[in-house]
C-alpha cells in the first residue's frame, strides 16, 4: 500500500467517524422514551378508558383546590414535557387578593406535577430557583360566547417554574 493510498484511507476513516458523531449527538431522545413504544390497548378500550375519566371527571366536585377544576394532563412530544390544563370556574376565587389566587393556582399546579410524577418517575424533582422543563400548565376561565354561548378565556399559565396571569 502506498503513502498516498493510506493517507487516503485514514482521511475516509476520520471523516467518516466525524460524521457519525454529529449525526449521533442530533439525536436527542426523551427520558419518558420508554413511555411512548407501541402497546396493546386497542382503540376500543383506549376510548371507553377516556369516556370513563370523561364521567368521573364530570361528575366529582374539584376537592383539591376550591375554584379550580379538576386537571386534564396529556404528554406533549413537542417539548417532551406533559402539559395540564384546568377551568377556573369560581368567581370568588377571581375576587381573592392576587397573593391568595396566584398561591391557589400555583398549588393546583404542584398537586397535577405531584401526581404524574408519582407514575413518571423519570420527572426531575421541582426546585423554585430553576425552570421546569418537565411540567406546563393552563388555566382557563369560562366566558360568555362563541359558537356554543361559552368559550374559553385563557386566564393564567405555569411554564418554565413560574405562574404568570394573562
Amino acid at each position: 500500500m502506498t503513502r498516498s493510498t493510506s493517507l487516503l484511507l485514514a482521511m475516509v476513516f476520520v471523516l467518516t467517524m466525524a460524521v457519525g458523531v454529529l449525526v449521533g449527538q442530533q439525536i436527542q431522545r426523551s427520558k419518558f422514551e420508554k413511555y411512548l413504544q407501541p402497546t396493546t390497548v386497542t382503540p376500543m378500550q383506549l376510548g371507553v378508558l377516556e369516556e370513563n375519566l370523561e364521567l368521573i371527571r364530570d361528575s366529582v366536585p374539584s376537592t383539591s383546590i376550591p375554584g379550580v377544576g379538576i386537571p386534564t394532563m396529556e404528554y406533549e412530544p413537542s417539548c417532551r414535557c406533559f402539559v395540564a390544563t384546568a377551568t377556573v370556574f369560581d368567581e370568588d376565587l377571581m375576587k381573592k387578593p392576587f397573593s391568595e389566587m396566584h398561591a391557589l393556582l400555583m398549588a393546583s399546579a404542584m398537586f397535577a406535577r405531584m401526581e404524574l410524577k408519582r407514575e413518571f418517575p423519570e420527572m426531575s424533582d421541582w426546585k423554585a430557583d430553576r425552570p421546569d422543563q418537565d411540567f406546563k400548565m393552563t388555566f382557563y376561565q369560562l366566558a360568555k360566547g362563541g359558537p356554543t354561548g361559552m368559550s374559553r378565556k385563557l386566564f393564567a399559565e405555569y411554564s418554565e417554574g413560574k405562574l404568570s396571569f394573562k
